[in-house]
Formats: structure tokens, C-alpha cells, sequence
């Protein structure tokens, strides 16, 4: 899982760093939708400039009329901008519109865990396959809870895969 997430990052350099220099969606062309959320959908977009692929989480503004939705987006944000590891996926940007809110973030693949899992013998991993996985999940939670942040949505589908 992490060495396909490494090679992506090494074929997109761009994505390393947070580029704010691309605030506008016209940077990007839209191929196809990837994920549906509560709240958002999520696509894969290329970079007109450079080719390389980034997933695109957009967020009708009509939606966040709920002030709790609308702080949970803006605290999606700010928490993203905080973190800087290698198994979380990278924040870019984002970008606001007069309809809606758009998170321009490193694309890692499609496949979640739960897809992997789900197509396996028996419906589950053997622990050999299980480690790698459940060993960068154990760190990323490290990470992020030494910054003072909890997930409060981990599932197997919010696990990239690939």
C-alpha cells in the first residue's frame, strides 16, 4: 500500500508540497467521480499544466446552511493544512466558489480496504496481508493524535488500498 502511494508522490512531485499558487479550478480538468460522502463528492482531476492527478472533494455551499456543517468543513481544512505524513493523503488547496467549496487534494488511488477485503477468500485478510496495512493505519493514528486531532470516522472505506 505505502510503496504505490510513494510511487505516486514520485511521479506527481508537485503534490508533495502545498501549492497555493493553483487556486483556480480552470488548473484542472475534471475525469470522473471517484466518491460519494455525506456531504461531498470527490473526483479525479489532471492538472492541465502538468498531468498529474489529484482528487478534487467539492462541497455544495447550499448544503452547509447548518453552521455545524459548514464549521466541520472549515475545521476539514484547517486540520488537513496541519498534517504532513506519509500515510495521509496530502492537502493542496482549496478553492471557493459562489456555490460551492473544493478541497484539491493528492490522489492515492481508488481502491479503499474495504473493497480489498471485501473481494478476498472468505471476506477477510490473513494476517500476513493484514500487517503492513494495520501497521501504517497504527502510525498515521499516532501521528495525528500527536497533533491533538481524532479522526472520528475510521472505517475501512476511508483506507486507501492499492
Amino acid at each position: 500500500m505505502i510503496e504505490e502511494l510513494k510511487k505516486s508522490r514520485s511521479a506527481n512531485k508537485s503534490m508533495v508540497a502545498t501549492d497555493n499558487s493553483k487556486k483556480n479550478l480552470d488548473d484542472y480538468e475534471v475525469e470522473k467521480t471517484i466518491g460519494k460522502g455525506s456531504y461531498a463528492i470527490v473526483k479525479l482531476a489532471k492538472c492541465k499544466v502538468s498531468g498529474d492527478s489529484f482528487a478534487i472533494k467539492t462541497y455544495e455551499r447550499s448544503s452547509l446552511n447548518d453552521p455545524l456543517k459548514k464549521q466541520s468543513v472549515e475545521r476539514e481544512i484547517s486540520l488537513l493544512r496541519k498534517l504532513n505524513n506519509e500515510f495521509i493523503i496530502k492537502y493542496i488547496n482549496h478553492v471557493v466558489t459562489q456555490s460551492q467549496i473544493h478541497l484539491v487534494m493528492e490522489f492515492a488511488g481508488t481502491r479503499s480496504l474495504y473493497e480489498y477485503v471485501k473481494k478476498g477468500p472468505n471476506r477477510h485478510l490473513s494476517v500476513d496481508d493484514s500487517l503492513s496495512p494495520f501497521i501504517q493505519l497504527a502510525k498515521a493514528i499516532a501521528y495525528i493524535h500527536s497533533k491533538d486531532i481524532c479522526h472520528r470516522d475510521l472505517k475501512l472505506e476511508n483506507v486507501i488500498y492499492n
